[in-house]
């Protein structure tokens, strides 16, 4: 039950994909899919997994206005990233697409959705320092509770 859920909640865009367009929008989108998750996983998983360490250090040690200054602070911080990536994601979207890949894909729909995933960019950001936040602070029963996997 649970399980099949969670499969098609996380791969789901694939069929839709697969079902509706032709291989070169899938292919379009595999690549700003992972084009623009270099930066998160590059920049905003680290940051991401010292937050939920440093949250789960001040909240164990019962220090909860300070793990939320923390999140405050890092809030800010992976803001300004991802607001980076969306100021100069659509500017650059084209060269790093036609260096990357050459004239045929430069030349396709790939820049433009390139520019539209460093948009997408800050949203990542703040749910993943607000959702390793949840898990340092919340209780095993309140994480159950808002769970829906």
């Amino acid at each position: 039950g649970k399980t099949l859920v969670k499969f098609v909640m996380e791969r789901g865009e694939t069929f839709v994909l697969l079902a509706i367009f032709k291989a070169d929008v899938w292919a379009a989108y595999s690549i700003v899919q992972n084009l623009g998750s270099l930066v998160v996983r590059l920049l905003l998983f680290p940051i991401e997994d010292m937050s939920q360490l440093l949250f789960s250090k001040l909240c164990s040690a019962h220090n909860k206005q300070s793990a939320g200054e923390a999140l405050s602070i890092i809030l800010r911080l992976v803001v300004l990233i991802g607001l980076l990536c969306a100021s100069f994601g659509p500017a650059y979207s084209f060269t790093v697409i036609h260096l990357l890949y050459g004239t045929r894909w430069s030349d396709s729909t790939m820049p433009g959705l390139l520019s539209w995933y460093s948009w997408y960019i800050p949203l990542l950001a703040i749910n993943g320092v607000t959702e390793a936040f949840l898990h340092a602070s919340a209780t095993p029963s309140q994480i159950a509770t808002r769970s829906f996997l």
